[in-house]
């Protein structure tokens, strides 16, 4: 149920406070795959607000699949076809989600550079810092 509420609050809100709390209330009951899906697909969605959403849903994406994080210049969103390279990013992920749902379920992180997980994922200007062992 409380995961369930949790996908719900990241489906609708625009509060960074809010789908932070929700994803981690979603990945704790188990809602992993999903909570991966919709983070991906609101990346997307928001991906010319003004106050740089999508990059705190693609924050929360990489948190809760490859750990580690992204930082780096988010301007091209901004940039004449944003719109089209957030939803090339949107269908990457989603397409690494799908093909390893098992072991996100599973609570495992995948890794940068194993099979279909590329640099494809990270958004041109930005890089991915994998997490300290």
């Amino acid at each position: 149920m409380a995961g369930e509420q949790a996908l719900k609050a990241i489906a609708i809100s625009d509060d960074h406070w809010t789908f932070w709390m929700a994803t981690e209330v979603a990945v704790r009951e188990g809602k992993r795959v999903e909570c991966a899906e919709l983070l991906a697909r609101r990346f997307a969605e928001v991906a010319d607000h003004p106050q740089y959403l999508g990059m705190n849903f693609m924050s929360e994406l990489v948190k809760i699949t490859l750990g580690g994080h992204m930082s780096g210049n988010w301007h091209f969103l901004r940039e004449p076809g944003g719109q089209e390279k957030a939803n090339a990013l949107r269908d990457e992920w989603l397409k690494v989600i799908h093909h390893h749902a098992d072991a996100l379920r599973a609570g495992r992180l995948l890794v940068m550079g194993q099979d279909i997980v590329t640099t494809n994922l990270v958004p041109p200007g930005v890089s991915y810092e994998p997490p300290r062992k």
